[in-house]
């Protein structure tokens, strides 16, 4: 084991002292000691116990050493306000003795050693996050929680407990309750922390009434589990954060053996599904025999969907999934980050309306749905989840009377969205953006702005509605009189001829042009 500045000076941080090393020094050493015989050289990444002048003198020549001394009474103001001269040394302002201070030093080290050798082993013995917590508090000295992504209490510490009512109540509760959650989301915790992807630090009085860290273990770009040290009963400082980044070493290795024990129990398909949609994976012979691996058929009746979160800041992910399994029991599910995809196998012909089963969980989470056209070859599901996204990504076109079926805002299909696609993918959009439609509809948007009428609106709606005025005014609240009057003053203006169909059809496609792609 190696150690820190932090583990050096944590001992002595209760006695008069002052740290001239760099607050970014990342330096790691070896062991502490006395200062070696006159002549022995130095051993490099060592930490020194010595006299103030000794540690002046041997400073310069070996920077890569750390110095620990007693203050010299001798030792002038200018001197202690040099701090180039006292650059990696810490100075004791105590009456104390060298050996003293080694002791302590030694003490604590062997303490970090003992207890780093006692994580191996519930590694190596296949222990759980209770395990660790049992043997680490006693390190840590403060309340410890493993939770789910669920916020499900997996684990705590026994002997250290928070007085804090948010862990109160999860220790009642067994799980953070709506209440608690409300604040989580009021205050903007849950999506910075995940994003973080390491430890997190949290200042008391906002949502906790002690400062706290926590951080989580990721499997496959998924957050699953969050562990939290909440610090009621000891101060936070420097070497406690760095004490939760080395237990965090072992948690994972015990979260990472979990995971891969249960996913291969429980989601056998997961690898060969994230690797034909996230991995690039296409060789027809893999596929197959991984397929037939996991009992998924080659050939059948298949659709998919892409599912993400405007806003993830208000997502609790894990019980998002556990809700939409029970939805969806007998649908492959693959999530990566926040976005989640699904198979659906079908014994027959598509039903067009299983996703209303999700409708409900989607309003609740604020999540929305892409939905691909039919397909019948496996081989074809990383082009189907292309079109579930593709619809999502045109959410705000679709969002309209054009999708009957998803008024709600949550479900978008991709059938709906081919026109915008094909535009988006069209090799040359000089002839999109130079065509003569397209100038008109800009000069209509022109006058709109100038004017502010909604010429451009009441236009594309008579195109999207097959020129029934009386949709269009139910739509936009007109009556169809007004609709056709001011038709009327739109064609004379941008000189059109509204009976006959290729005009119609090059509006349309450079209205979608407009608005999706230039957007």
């Amino acid at each position: 084991m190696e150690y820190t500045r932090n583990n050096v000076f944590a001992p002595l941080s209760t006695y008069q002292g002052h740290s001239y090393v760099p607050a970014d020094d990342c330096k790691r050493y070896k062991w502490v000691s006395l200062l070696p015989d006159e002549g022995t050289p130095l051993q490099p990444n060592y930490v020194y116990v010595c006299g103030i002048r000794e540690a002046m003198r041997y400073n310069q020549e070996a920077s890569d050493c750390l110095f620990v001394c007693i203050i010299d009474k001798y030792l002038s103001e200018d001197e202690l306000e040099d701090p180039g001269l006292l650059k990696n040394i810490i100075l004791i302002k105590e009456n104390r003795s060298l050996s003293w201070v080694l002791n302590k030093i030694q003490n604590h080290f062997c303490e970090l050693n003992e207890w780093e050798n006692k994580l191996k082993d519930i590694v190596i013995g296949h222990g759980t996050y209770q395990d660790i917590f049992d043997i680490s508090e006693q390190y840590l000295r403060n309340a410890l929680f493993a939770l789910d992504n669920t916020y499900r209490l997996i684990a705590c510490s026994k002997t250290y407990r928070s007085t804090d009512p948010i862990n109160i109540k999860l220790y009642e509760y067994g799980y953070h309750p709506p209440e608690t959650l409300e604040k989580f989301y009021r205050f903007d915790r849950i999506n910075p922390v995940i994003e973080s992807k390491g430890p997190s630090l949290g200042k008391p009085g906002t949502i906790s009434e002690f400062e706290t860290i926590c951080q989580w273990c990721f499997f496959e770009s998924t957050p699953l589990v969050e562990i939290v040290e909440v610090f009621s009963c000891e101060p936070m400082s420097s070497d406690s954060v760095e004490l939760f980044s080395m237990m965090m070493k072992y948690i994972n290795l015990v979260f990472l053996r979990e995971q891969r024990d249960s996913h291969e129990a429980a989601s056998s398909y997961n690898k060969l599904l994230q690797d034909m949609v996230y991995n690039g994976l296409t060789n027809a012979d893999e596929i197959a025999e991984a397929a037939e691996r996991v009992h998924i058929p080659l050939l059948g009746c298949f659709d998919a969907y892409r599912i993400a979160f405007p806003d993830k800041s208000k997502v609790l992910l894990g019980r998002f999934l556990d809700d939409l399994r029970s939805y969806l029991p007998d649908s492959k599910i693959i999530v990566k980050d926040f976005d989640i995809s699904i198979l659906n196998i079908y014994t027959g012909p598509a039903p067009a309306d299983l996703y209303r089963s999700i409708l409900s969980l989607l309003q609740k989470h604020c999540a929305v749905c892409g939905i691909s056209a039919p397909f019948s070859s496996l081989y074809d599901l990383n082009h189907a989840c292309c079109q579930a996204a593709t619809a999502v990504k045109y959410k705000e076109r679709l969002l309209s009377a054009i999708n009957k079926d998803a008024q709600s805002g949550n479900v978008f299909f991709y059938e709906n969205a081919v026109i915008c696609h094909l535009l988006e993918c069209g090799s040359d959009q000089g002839v999109f953006r130079n065509n003569p439609y397209t100038a008109k509809i800009e000069k209509l948007r022109r006058y709109d702005a100038e004017h502010n009428s909604q010429y451009s609106e009441i236009l594309f709606w008579y195109l999207v509605l097959e020129r029934k005025a009386t949709d269009v005014g139910n739509l936009l609240h007109m009556h169809r009189n007004t609709v056709n009057y001011h038709l009327q003053h739109i064609t004379d203006y941008i000189d059109v001829d509204l009976d006959d169909y290729f005009t119609r059809q090059g509006l349309l496609m450079s209205f979608h042009y407009v608005d999706v792609i230039r957007k």
